[in-house]
């Protein structure tokens, strides 16, 4: 099954991070490609067991979402700090303008609130990974069927259940990208990234193959990596804007520096906000369209008369699918 697949690639992550930490990775050190590894193998694994939530129920207990959703906070906040300290030492380089000062001065902070989350994560993953997906892999291992003595057995097919997340997942989107978000409204942003996640986290289970499909994932992708840009810088603006209203101001630069590294970032949110707001307008028109709600019926006449148990692989099923998306 596609979670079970998730589950272990999160597994390995997990196994790569705590060894690399074992064997003498300081805090602050550069993890960020297993972190991001990491929090885009959990994402995937949230997304599928919430697209099959219907069919799982019996076996995955409740709250299972809720702590792989405390995890990958932890881990969210570790990667930001690294994609914040590395956006800090570009700015700061070796120049010696107020922004450069300010920027290095705000790094070795940063750095240490990283070096603090990393400690953080690690203790959650050391003391809780193994039990959790240990019991996650049992748990999505099997199901139940209930049979009565009369009338036939009929499991819940895999087709009705990727239609029903397809329409979902468009539908989450839309009202993310309706309208589209301004520049100010950063929650907002960030729900429409999320969004284009979860859809593309189903679609990316269906056969790439036919050219409208890959087109649309390609949008989606770009989506994410436009808007995840401007977050990052937007969510750099904030961390200058909570280091600046500290009373004290041992070790960082003055409120003039500041002032200036504040000025030079929001140029750069005013750049990437361009690009990201071109995105979201193509990917609002196509996935307005009746491409996905085509594939979502698809879906669920391809499995009328084999109905399929739960734990069929959605891909298997989705390849068949023909059509133009």
């Amino acid at each position: 099954m596609v979670a079970r697949g998730r589950l272990r690639r999160a597994s390995r992550r997990v196994k790569a991070l705590l060894a690399r930490r074992r064997h003498g990775a300081q805090p602050g050190a550069d993890t960020s490609d297993l972190v991001h590894d990491f929090r885009v193998a959990l994402r995937r694994l949230r997304s599928w067991l919430r697209a099959c939530r219907g069919v799982l129920d019996d076996t995955v207990r409740r709250g299972r979402l809720r702590d792989l959703r405390t995890l990958s906070r932890r881990a969210g906040r570790v990667r930001d700090l690294e994609v914040q300290l590395a956006l800090l030492r570009e700015l700061g380089g070796s120049g010696t303008s107020l922004p450069a000062t300010a920027a290095r001065l705000l790094a070795d902070r940063c750095r240490d609130q990283h070096g603090r989350a990393l400690l953080n994560l690690d203790d959650a993953l050391a003391d809780g990974w193994p039990r959790l997906a240990a019991a996650l892999d049992e748990e999505l291992a099997h199901y139940f069927v209930e049979v009565r003595l009369e009338g036939s057995v009929t499991p819940t097919a895999m087709g009705p259940v990727l239609g029903a997340a397809l329409r979902e997942y468009r539908e989450e989107l839309l009202a993310a990208l309706t309208p589209v978000p301004r520049m100010a409204q950063v929650r907002e942003l960030h729900r429409a990234r999320i969004a284009a996640k979860h859809l593309r986290y189903v679609l990316e289970a269906f056969d790439a193959r036919p050219r409208a499909r890959a087109a649309l994932l390609d949008l989606l992708r770009t989506l994410q990596d436009e808007v995840g840009e401007l977050h990052d810088a937007q969510m750099l603006d904030e961390l200058i804007a909570a280091f600046a209203a500290r009373k004290s101001r041992d070790g960082m630069p003055s409120r003039q520096a500041t002032a200036a590294l504040t000025r030079l970032v929001r140029r750069r949110i005013r750049g990437r906000f361009g690009g990201a707001h071109r995105a979201m307008i193509a990917v609002r028109r196509a996935v307005a369209s009746d491409a996905i709600e085509s594939l979502a019926r698809r879906c669920e006449a391809a499995a009328g008369g084999r109905q399929a148990a739960p734990g069929n692989n959605a891909a298997t099923l989705a390849a068949g699918s023909s059509g133009h998306l």
